[in-house]
């Protein structure tokens, strides 16, 4: 994940989360994270003429980052404001939670 290591840190700094607890995905690939960041662009690289590839691999990583920011909010909404989240809403299918007074 493109910041992941910086993510990382700041999770064990501040939050006392480490690879093997709590932070692994973050971490990424540890010492060979620079070597398959620089195999994925290569990989990138032969999808760059082809117009179609481009638009789903754009597609796919603009779902990702949306599903992470559902997670995470998700997390926020449960964590500091008390709220209560349906079995439909923890599978990401839509907006279904209730706040808890």
């Amino acid at each position: 994940m493109l910041g992941g290591q910086l993510i990382s840190r700041n999770l064990a700094a501040r939050h006392d989360l480490a690879t093997t607890q709590g932070a692994r995905f973050y971490s990424g690939y540890g010492d060979e994270t620079a070597t398959m960041r620089r195999e994925f662009l290569i990989f990138a690289d032969t999808i760059c003429g082809d117009q179609a590839q481009c638009a789903k691999a754009v597609a796919m990583a603009c779902q990702t980052f949306n599903l992470f920011s559902q997670t995470f909010d998700k997390f926020l909404l449960q964590k500091f404001y008390s709220v209560e989240l349906d079995s439909c809403d923890r599978q990401l299918c839509g907006p279904a939670s209730r706040i808890i007074a």
